[in-house]
């Protein structure tokens, strides 16, 4: 049975490594006087984004002070990051997306940072779902990794980018089965999934969370979930959808979008 588990973690609210050093600002007595610009380096819609404002709703009473969402997509999110990370470094400028990221950005050539650059402060868990369009042909997710396989590199799977959540998943599902496909980047998890929706791509591996009303309104349908247990019905968890001889295999990967 091989077994594919991916974890998405969005960090929410990380700050430059200065204001680590500043003690004032990290202290439990720390209010800022002035709103806070938290830059979200996906597109509106997506998963960082509908959870970063709603995590932000949820902080404006505690700080006494507005949130403002910044949508700046691009470049597998390292656009925005950048703007956060060349800000002033005086706590007033965050941003959201996912810890690994921080750490590829510098590999992939696409910003010099890294983890310890940061101040994380807040996890959030989420899942990602294989989806294709409500009149594909693949009933299952068994049908579809078949058909990858029968058509190496032409089936094409949408994602908001490298190193984004169902980017990474779908490299998950493909180290697995042994597939091969051809990737579509869009500037952001919504954008990914309504290209599915239209037909633009055949599959999306997004989060639950930017798939959910398309599921609800049948435009997409969810053949597995990455993951060990399924919150759609009709989606099965992606370790049961291939049996195998071989050993159990587990594939971790963190990540979100």
């Amino acid at each position: 049975m091989t077994q594919i588990r991916v974890r998405s973690v969005m960090l929410l609210a990380a700050v430059a490594a200065a204001f680590i050093a500043a003690p004032a600002a990290l202290s439990a007595e720390w209010k800022p006087t002035r709103p806070i610009n938290l830059i979200v380096p996906w597109a509106a819609g997506g998963s960082t984004d509908q959870i970063t404002r709603i995590t932000a709703t949820q902080l404006e009473p505690l700080l006494g002070q507005t949130i403002v969402i910044i949508n700046q997509a691009g470049a597998s999110g390292s656009l925005g990051t950048r703007s956060a990370l060349d800000a002033a470094r005086d706590g007033y400028t965050w941003t959201s997306g996912a810890a690994q990221d921080l750490g590829a950005y510098e590999t992939l050539g696409l910003l010099k940072t890294r983890i310890a650059d940061w101040n994380l402060f807040l996890n959030v868990a989420n899942i990602q779902v294989l989806s294709v369009n409500a009149s594909s042909p693949y009933n299952t997710a068994q049908e579809l990794i078949e058909a990858m396989k029968l058509k190496p590199g032409q089936i094409s799977v949408a994602t908001a980018g490298v190193t984004s959540g169902g980017h990474n998943a779908m490299e998950a599902i493909a180290k697995a089965t042994g597939v091969k496909y051809r990737h579509v980047t869009y500037d952001g998890g919504n954008p990914a999934v309504v290209a599915t929706v239209a037909g633009e791509t055949e599959v999306t591996t997004q989060l639950a969370v930017e798939q959910a009303d398309m599921i609800r309104g049948k435009r997409l349908r969810p053949l597995a979930t990455v993951s060990d247990t399924s919150s759609f019905p009709k989606a099965c968890p992606m370790k049961w959808c291939k049996p195998s001889k071989k050993p159990g295999r587990k594939i971790s990967s963190r990540t979100t979008s």
